[in-house]
C-alpha cells in the first residue's frame, strides 16, 4: 500500500492501470496515493504487455523523480519490472494479485 511504499521512501509515485474504466484498479490507486500523501498520477498502459512495458519506461524516462511504481495486475507488474530494469530505474515496485511461484 501507499503508506507502506513511504515507510519505505517512496516520495513520487506512478499507478500503471490496464483498465482504466474499471473502478476497482482505479481504487487500488486512488487508495495507494492516499497512503503516500501525493496527488493521483495514473496512466493507462492497456492489457498488452509490450505496450505496458513501453508506457511504463516512457513515464519513467519523461520524470526521473518517479521513485514508485503501483502495478495494479500481475501481467502489469511483469511488464513493469521489464520496463524498470531497460531505463536503469532505482523504482520501489508494488503489485496485486501475484501467485506464489
Amino acid at each position: 500500500d501507499g503508506g507502506r511504499a513511504a515507510a519505505e521512501g517512496v516520495t513520487n509515485g506512478l499507478c500503471l492501470n490496464q483498465e482504466a474504466f474499471n473502478t476497482a484498479l482505479v481504487d487500488r490507486c486512488e487508495g495507494y496515493f492516499s497512503g503516500l500523501g501525493g496527488d493521483l498520477n495514473m496512466i493507462d498502459v492497456s492489457n498488452d504487455p509490450a505496450q505496458i512495458e513501453t508506457r511504463t519506461a516512457a513515464a519513467l524516462q519523461a520524470d526521473p523523480s518517479i521513485d514508485g511504481v503501483l502495478a495494479v495486475g500481475p501481467h502489469v507488474c511483469e511488464a513493469a519490472i521489464k520496463a524498470i530494469e531497460a531505463v536503469g530505474a532505482d523504482t520501489h515496485l508494488a503489485c496485486f494479485d501475484l501467485s506464489p511461484g
